[in-house]
């Protein structure tokens, strides 16, 4: 007689684990392959058929839809009838030693142990020598731990037996448990019923499944760059970590994609388009890792006639020592919300939002005046730079020109002042300094000249300029350089 738990007499309803005839009858409640409940979280399979399976052919297919495998088994073949229910997963012949008959449950929670139960019977007198083995192995079905082997040498065809054991000393983790059935030469076929397992699946539905990465939609700046989290809005539906990774670059530049999601765009020299788009896709970090759908980012980029608010002027000037006077005007605001005053200290490297004001009209065609007092507490920098931030309703945003201010009174490019701004087509440069100018030059993104003018040494003027004249025939941000008689420029 082969030597293994509890072997023929198996269990009577009393002697089932805690819990299991709960298990059977919420089965068949929830229509479910599984039946786990949260008190006992354990597995169990009766490879009969069910509302989602309603034929035994169906039932193979639906188990291994839940990631269940298996090897040179079926349901109810070798002339093996079911002996619970209508469905029993019976083997091929064990007819050799290094065979791999048999299957894989889906990945499960091992916590250290697992208490195993099923019921076996064979299909005629196991004259031959043969065994069965029960592995731990990885999501890979690569064997990780050799956990029993069974000698059924001898064992009849017309019992049923029972395996029941407390498997503990495992280690912690995701694994799968494996039914290897194995002989040399014999004909006899196992046949495996009312399957238990003490422990839960590591995922609801048996397998892993893959994360969804969605569409995102960005504002992108006036400078034509872009920046922005691509994952914000994307999921996965084991919550499972996962990455981004760039699947198809932008034609209009060049996408950086760290895994994080952090992105940022940097456009082609040249490029002044409305919109650009990349694509990426995410990869959880699963057994075995997904990878999603690929979705599609758009940048797009507001044109001047469409920016939300065009700015007539802004000008900044010190009150004293501890305040500073700003003013702003608005030519026109299409859903705008509000203006944020930001301050830096450190030459414009960083800005910070010293104030706020609300629109005075979220949709205009008409002048706007603003006006805003900075209170300089704390604050000692010679020379302060300010900007405007504007937020429309939809949360989008742009920036000012920057201003300076010199705290001790000294002439700056506070003195230069260009409106409108942004410039449709004419514009004016309004100086009122004290040194001469010579020159101006109009400067694009890169660094590139693209018009120059001479101009007879004056002082405090205003110059006007066309924008087809200069040369900015793309929407964008230039720059505008005045060069003084004594070298310098603003």
């Amino acid at each position: 007689m082969a030597n293994y738990p509890l072997k023929p007499t198996g269990f009577t309803e009393s002697q089932k684990p805690q819990g299991m005839k709960k298990l059977f009858t919420l089965n068949t409640i929830l229509l479910t392959l599984f039946s786990l409940t949260a008190a006992n979280a354990q597995v169990t399979e009766k490879f009969n058929t069910r509302p989602l399976a309603p034929s035994l052919p169906d039932v193979r297919p639906m188990l291994e839809g839940q990631c269940w495998e298996f090897k040179d088994m079926d349901i109810n073949q070798n002339g093996l009838p079911a002996f619970e229910g209508d469905g029993t997963l019976v083997s091929g012949p064990g007819a050799n030693s290094s065979q791999s008959t048999g299957f894989y449950t889906p990945l499960l929670d091992i916590p250290g142990s697992v208490n195993l139960y099923f019921r076996f019977k064979f299909n005629q007198a196991v004259n031959a020598n043969s065994w069965f083995k029960i592995y731990l192995t990885n999501a890979n079905n690569e064997i990780f731990q050799l956990l029993d082997s069974v000698n059924v040498t001898g064992d009849n065809g017309s019992t049923i037996y029972t395996y029941n054991k407390n498997l503990s000393g495992l280690p912690s983790g995701a694994y799968r448990i494996y039914f290897n059935f194995q002989g040399n030469n014999s004909d006899a076929s196992i046949g495996v019923d009312d399957f238990y397992e003490s422990v839960p699946l590591h995922y609801a539905t048996g397998c892993n499944r893959a994360p969804g990465a969605e569409d995102d939609a960005v504002a992108g700046n006036i400078n034509h760059t872009a920046s922005g989290n691509v994952l914000n809005n994307d999921f996965d539906p084991d919550s499972e970590f996962f990455t981004a990774m760039l699947v198809t670059q932008s034609a209009d530049g060049v996408v950086s994609l760290g895994q994080d999601g952090n992105f940022m765009f940097t456009p082609n020299e040249g490029f002044a388009g409305a919109s650009t788009t990349f694509q990426y896709e995410i990869w959880d970090d699963g057994e075995p890792k997904l990878n999603s759908n690929v979705a599609t980012v758009t940048i797009s980029f507001a044109t001047i006639g469409t920016l939300p608010v065009r700015f007539l002027s802004i000008s900044a000037k010190p009150l004293g020592s501890s305040a500073v006077q700003l003013n702003w005007v608005t030519e026109a605001e299409v859903k705008n919300k509000q203006f944020e005053i930001q301050r830096s200290t450190d030459n414009g490297s960083e800005f910070n939002t010293v104030g706020l004001l609300f629109s005075l009209d979220a949709n205009s065609n008409s002048v706007k005046s603003y006006q805003f007092k900075d209170e300089l507490k704390g604050v000692s920098a010679k020379k302060i730079f300010y900007r405007i931030k504007q937020v429309d309703l939809d949360g989008n945003f742009s920036y000012s020109t920057v201003v300076i201010v010199n705290m001790d009174g000294s002439e700056d490019l506070n003195m230069v002042r260009i409106s409108p701004n942004p410039v449709l087509s004419n514009f004016n440069i309004n100086y009122d300094g004290k040194n001469k100018i010579t020159s101006l030059r109009v400067i694009d993104l890169w660094g590139k000249e693209i018009y120059r003018q001479q101009i007879n040494g004056i002082s405090s003027t205003t110059l006007s300029l066309n924008a087809s004249t200069a040369n900015m025939n793309a929407s964008g941000m230039y720059m505008v350089e005045l060069i003084f008689e004594d070298g310098t420029k603003a």
